[in-house]
């Protein structure tokens, strides 16, 4: 699979957000900071993930030689990452916002751009700040983004009376390439439910018949 679709692979899937509109010279200057060597919006996180795929890859080799320790050392990983995905929300004093405090949104994302319900409309090249959490398993990540358009929602059943549409334009490498597996495991689990519930109906039809 090439890395161009691999990045526009796209799910429709629930996720908390928040947002903080920036002006155009903002964002340019914190773009020109990393271009300097400065960090990337959520730079600890993402050096938590790279260290993330290591312990993953070394636990994978000690399950070889002992399968108890290897699910004893997962049972610890997940606890500290029930931890570790808390950290976003003390750091950041900028919104004010706890994400955890925030209503899910039904989203269709990928690593180059997302589309979300909103309650208020939002013109054509706004600059956003953006802070996400991906359920289920709610990685945190972070990035600024450009909106490109905002259309009115027909039934907004749910209080969003909006949907917008925005690219990302400064966004961690490591957070894009956790959005890309994000997307493709979303999409594999929905696919195998799917065909879990056809089995399942074609099994009681099969009953039914007999």
């Amino acid at each position: 699979m090439s890395d161009d679709r691999r990045r526009s692979f796209r799910i429709d899937n629930p996720v908390v957000l928040v947002y903080k509109v920036v002006s155009e010279k903002e964002m340019n200057k914190r773009a020109a900071s990393v271009r300097q060597g400065g960090f990337m919006p959520g730079g600890v996180s993402s050096t938590l993930f790279g260290m993330e795929a290591e312990f993953k890859g070394r636990i994978g080799r000690i399950r070889h030689k002992s399968a108890e320790v290897a699910q004893a050392l997962t049972l610890l990983n997940d606890k500290m990452n029930a931890l570790i995905n808390l950290m976003p929300m003390m750091q950041d004093q900028d919104s004010g916002q706890n994400l955890f405090e925030q209503p899910m949104r039904r989203t269709n994302v990928s690593a180059t751009g997302i589309a979300f319900p909103n309650d208020e409309e939002l013109a054509s090249g706004t600059c956003l700040r953006l802070r996400l959490l991906l359920a289920p398993d709610y990685y945190y990540v972070a990035g600024y983004a450009r909106v490109i358009r905002t259309t009115p929602r027909k039934d907004p059943r749910d209080g969003f009376e909006y949907r917008v549409a925005a690219d990302f334009v400064l966004i961690s490498d490591q957070h894009k390439e956790l959005l890309v597996k994000y997307t493709m495991s979303r999409e594999l689990a929905m696919l195998r439910a799917r065909r879990l519930a056809a089995e399942a109906s074609e099994d009681a039809e099969a009953r039914q018949t007999d």
